[in-house]
Formats: C-alpha cells, sequence, structure tokens
C-alpha cells in the first residue's frame, strides 16, 4: 500500500501550521500535544527543557487518517499501535523542529520514501493447519475456494513441518495426525495476526460449507455444527522448517461476581424506566435498543457485534423515513448530547463505523470491523441509551418521533451546524448535508 498521499497532506500541514493560534482553537477544535524524541531536541529545547508539538484541527485529523491507515496496511503489522504511533510522532516532530531543511518539496518527498521504507516491511506466504471438528472428511479432499479440507496422515504432518523431536510441534502432531484439518493460505509478517486471519478465513468458509450443505434435504442442523480447534499449525510456504504453532482459545464467559455498585445501577436504570410511565410506544423503541445491545455482547465476531449496535441505535435515534439512517444518527448523538450539556464522539467518527455495516453487508470483505470499532461504537450505544432515558424523563416524550422533534426543534441546531460547517472532512460535510435537509423539511411541515 502506497502512504506517500495521507503523509505527504500530514507533514504539508505541520510545515504549514505555525505556532498555535488561540483564534483558530475553538471549544470543538480537536487537538493533541506529545513530547519530541530526546534525540531531535533543538539547542532552545535543551536550554529550557520544554519540547513538545502540538497538532490541531485539519493537521490532527491528518495526523490520525495518517495512522490509520498506516495501521490497516499489513505491511505495517509487525509494529504495536503503540510502536507505530511513536514512529509517526517522530517522523512529525522532526519535520516541525527541522521545518527549514524541507523547504525544498524534493527534500520532503525523499523523507517520506525513506520513512515508507524504514516501516513497510515485505510480507511472507504462509500455510496455517487447523483441525476442523465435527467433520469427518473420509478420503476425500474438499476444496473451498483457496482453502482445503482434508486428512493428514502422521508422515504428511511431519513432512509439512511438524517435527516429532521439538515437544510442542509433536503435541500438534498426535492431535492432527488422522484428523479432518483445513489448510488456509495467508501473508503478514506478524505470526500472529497470519493465525488470527487464517482462523477468520477457515471460520468463513465452513459457514460457507455449511449454507451449501444446508440444501441436502436429509441434513439437520445438528449434522452441520463443526468448527475449528484451538490449536493451529503454520509455516512459511514450502518452508517445513519454519514450522510452528499457535492457539486461540475459544470465546469463554469468565463470570460475574455481583457487587453494591452494580446493585446501585441497576436500581438507576430501573428508576429510569420506571419514570417513562405509562409510554408503550417509547419503551418499546428502550427495549428494542437494549435488546440488540445484548446481541452485541452475545455475538463474537467484531462484523456481527457492529451490525447489533448499528441495530441499537437505529431503534434509538432514526424512523422509516430518514433516507440516510447513519448521517442522522451522527448528528442526532451531537443534538441530543448539546441538549443534555453532555460531550460528544466525533460525529464523523461514529458514521464511519456506521458505513461499516453497508461494507459487511454489501461488500467484498467480511472482515470489516475491529474490536476497537466495536468498543467505540458500544460505547456511543450505551452512552445514547441512558442519554434518550434522561431526555425522556426530562421532556416528558412518550413516542419516537417525538424526541427527534425534541433534537431538531432545539437551539442547539444552529451550534451544530456550525460546528460541522467548520469541518472540511466528508464525514463531517455528509452529516451537515443530512442535517440541513431534515431542518428544511421540518420547517416546510410546520411552516
Amino acid at each position: 500500500m502506497n502512504h506517500e498521499k495521507p503523509l505527504r497532506t500530514l507533514l504539508k500541514k505541520v510545515l504549514q501550521a505555525g505556532p498555535p493560534d488561540q483564534t483558530q482553537i475553538s471549544a470543538f477544535s480537536s487537538m493533541m500535544a506529545g513530547v519530541v524524541p530526546e534525540d531531535l531536541w533543538s539547542e532552545e529545547m535543551k536550554t529550557t527543557q520544554r519540547a513538545t508539538v502540538m497538532l490541531w484541527g485539519e493537521t490532527q485529523r491528518a495526523y490520525e487518517d495518517a495512522l490509520r491507515q498506516l495501521r490497516a496496511d499489513k505491511t505495517t503489522e509487525y509494529l504495536s499501535d503503540k510502536e507505530l504511533k511513536d514512529r509517526l510522532w517522530r517522523l512529525v516532530c522532526e519535520i516541525a523542529i527541522k521545518e527549514d531543511e524541507f523547504t525544498h518539496d524534493q527534500k520532503l518527498q525523499g523523507k517520506i520514501c525513506e520513512f515508507q521504507q524504514d516501516i513497510c516491511k515485505p510480507l511472507e506466504n504462509c500455510e496455517v493447519l487447523i483441525r476442523v471438528e465435527h467433520l469427518d472428511a473420509g478420503s476425500e479432499v474438499i476444496n473451498l475456494g483457496d482453502c482445503t479440507v482434508s486428512k493428514f496422515s502422521r508422515d504428511q504432518l511431519a513432512a509439512w513441518g511438524l517435527n516429532p523431536a521439538i515437544p510442542e510441534l509433536a503435541k500438534r502432531l498426535e492431535e492432527f495426525a488422522g484428523a479432518t484439518l483445513i489448510a488456509v493460505p495467508e501473508s503478514g509478517n506478524n505470526p500472529g495476526l497470519i493465525l488470527d486471519r487464517a482462523r477468520e478465513k477457515a471460520a468463513q468458509r465452513l459457514r460457507i460449507l455449511q449454507a451449501t450443505l444446508s440444501r441436502h434435504r436429509l441434513l439437520q442442523d445438528e449434522n452441520l455444527l463443526f468448527a475449528i480447534s484451538e490449536a493451529a499449525a503454520i509455516r512459511r510456504l514450502n518452508d517445513p522448517g519454519s514450522a510452528t504453532w499457535g492457539w486461540r482459545s475459544k470465546r469463554r464467559s469468565v463470570g460475574l461476581k455481583w457487587d453494591a455498585t452494580l446493585t446501585t445501577a441497576l436500581s438507576q436504570m430501573h428508576n429510569e424506566l420506571r419514570a417513562m410511565g405509562n409510554a408503550p410506544k417509547i419503551r418499546g423503541v428502550i427495549d428494542r435498543a437494549m435488546h440488540w445491545i445484548g446481541e452485541a455482547i452475545y455475538e463474537e465476531l467484531p462484523d456481527k457485534k457492529v451490525l447489533a449496535l448499528c441495530s441499537a441505535l437505529e431503534a434509538l435515534l432514526t424512523s422509516i423515513s430518514d433516507g440516510r439512517k447513519g448521517e442522522a444518527i451522527a448528528y442526532r448523538i451531537m443534538l441530543l448530547n448539546s441538549v443534555l450539556n453532555q460531550g460528544f464522539l466525533d460525529p464523523s467518527r461514529i458514521l464511519w463505523i456506521y458505513e461499516l455495516r453497508s461494507k459487511v453487508t454489501h461488500g467484498s470483505s467480511l472482515d470489516e470491523a475491529t474490536l476497537s470499532d466495536y468498543y467505540t461504537l458500544r460505547m456511543a450505544a450505551t452512552d445514547t441509551l441512558v442519554s434518550v432515558l434522561r431526555l425522556v424523563a426530562q421532556k416528558n416524550v412518550t413516542k419516537q418521533s417525538q424526541l427527534i422533534a425534541v433534537l431538531e426543534e432545539s437551539e442547539f441546531t444552529t451550534p451544530c451546524l456550525d460546528w460541522l460547517q467548520a469541518r472540511a472532512d466528508k464525514g463531517s460535510q455528509s452529516i451537515l448535508k443530512a442535517l440541513e435537509e431534515a431542518l428544511g423539511a421540518r420547517q416546510l411541515r410546520t411552516g
């Protein structure tokens, strides 16, 4: 993946930013500050012992965009999140401190190329073996796209790379010998992530197999409950000597010990629900949202978790007439928290995660969402649920249309419009357009 464009955008903005001006930084501006690595300190920094760089507004958003693109690239997956942030932050600091050295475009271009060459590590083609539980392939080799399902003998496994002289590989050999295995090709430069992707691919292929076999009238669901095991083996393609193994525990409940703080939280929720009184329509909205939040917790795959949370937010904040539900959810969360004098998450971030729903449903990939996306959206969904309960009690709301009217007819629509207009990113502009259309349509109905 070529990162020249986002890096160039970021570094150009760093060079153009100049010292922070309070007139440019509003209460709604996003900003960040960090310490400059000591080996980059200027003489002035050494004298004053003050060495920080600040990014704000479009520059800070460009930093986040560049970091997000770098993180999504397989060639940087060998770096932890902290390592990746540190490397990008060092580049930003170097450009900010030595700005006189990068006034010529050619010099800046050379620095960008050097950074990409340094940070992007070549990928290795690998093969992963995972045991398939509750499926006997017999003597067949089952082709599932680029994966195959079959049985392996002890000799075949040893030739593959499960060396019986190495204790941990010998354990995998004993476990895999004579069992049905799925062989999965995968590339990368982080063995742990290669294994994770291979397991996800294997699970997807098995779901396709289950869907295909479900057409057989004599097969019951109970015949098709096969799944991948916890253990896996990995090697570089055609390199038996590189074989190693990995383990990923199946999702299990760790349990919960009840305490007084949880009793208080539950009591508070009961009080908020009772405050609705006899309002079955709005209570139905709340119940549906809580159901979908619960479904998100039970789901294991981030994609499905995000789908469930999107349904929860739709239940709370959208109606059938909403054409662009993602944008509607984003600006109504802004308005909801503004009415309640609370801070809010960046609405374009909410929209970006919501739009993963369409990618999961209609896109070419089944692995769009991450756990980070899920937890961000879960926080948004649960906070929104609590905020809706508060607003329902304060405004005596009895149905969803009334809830939406309270938000879109509030005095906070203008500040929210101004906030969105001040941001140049595509998501904010899309949300702005949806809010303007909603306010225009409401004015027509009431005018």
